[in-house]
C-alpha cells in the first residue's frame, strides 16, 4: 500500500485511513512525499535571471523534507517506510505506485471545486485519471 503526502492537513486523514486499511489487511504500507525544487527566477535589471536554487538551501530543504515523513513514518507505523521522491508530485507518486507495485494508493484532497480547482489543479485528480491501482481519495472532513 502507499500514501501521499504534502504534509498538508488533509493528509493526515488520508495518511490514517491507509495505516488502518494497511492493518486490516496486514499489509505493508509506504509513505511517499514529492519535493518540487522549482528554479530560481531572479529580477535583474532589464531581463530575468533564470538558475537553480543554492545546494545548501536544496539540501536544507529535502533534509527538512526527510525528517517530516520519517516522522510520518513513525507516527503511522509504516512498515514499507518512506519514499522521498524530486519532482511534480503526481508523476512521483504513479510512478513509485508502478515501482513497488501497489494494490491500494491513498491520498487526500482539499476537496476544491469550480474556479479554485482549474486555477489550481488537483494532484489527487491527476493520480486517480492515471493510477495503475486501486485509488482511496480521502476528503478533509
Amino acid at each position: 500500500m502507499l500514501a501521499a503526502t504534502d504534509f498538508s492537513d488533509p493528509a493526515l486523514p488520508a495518511i490514517e485511513a491507509a495505516a488502518s486499511e494497511a492493518r486490516r489487511r496486514e499489509a505493508e504500507l509506504a509513505i511517499i512525499h514529492a519535493i518540487e525544487l522549482l528554479p530560481l527566477v531572479l529580477s535583474a535589471g532589464d531581463g530575468v535571471v533564470k538558475g537553480v536554487l543554492p545546494i545548501d538551501v536544496s539540501e536544507q530543504l529535502t533534509a527538512a523534507c526527510r525528517q517530516r515523513l520519517d516522522e510520518c513514518v513513525h507516527r503511522f507505523e509504516a512498515k514499507g517506510g518512506g519514499l522521498l521522491r524530486q519532482g511534480p508530485a503526481a508523476p512521483a507518486i504513479l510512478n513509485a505506485a508502478v515501482q513497488l507495485p501497489t494494490q491500494l494508493l491513498v491520498i487526500g484532497t482539499h476537496g476544491r471545486t469550480g474556479l479554485s480547482r482549474l486555477a489550481l489543479g488537483s494532484v489527487a485528480e491527476a493520480v486517480v485519471r492515471a493510477a495503475p491501482c486501486t485509488t482511496m481519495v480521502v476528503r478533509l472532513a
